[in-house]
């Protein structure tokens, strides 16, 4: 039932999961560095147009960008 219906987990399942959490934090500060270094990459490129990424200084919006996400004004 618990194949076919999907209601619960499984105890490996959630091994799983709690193994997974204990690294978010590090694996989430992790992407947004690479992610500031890939956007600061490509908004220096001379091939690349326009960046569309909110935690640089020029995208539109910025502002909130800064309000809302954890250390958004940080240079990419």
């Amino acid at each position: 039932m618990q194949k076919a219906a999907g209601a619960i987990l499984s105890p490996f399942e959630c091994w799983l999961i709690l193994r997974g959490v204990k690294t978010l934090a590090v694996r989430m500060e992790k992407h947004d560095e690479s992610g500031r270094v890939v956007a600061q990459f490509l908004a220096n490129h001379k091939k690349v147009k326009k960046v569309f990424y909110p935690g640089l200084s020029d995208h539109s919006q910025h502002d909130l960008a800064k309000r809302q996400m954890t250390d958004s004004d940080r240079p990419g």
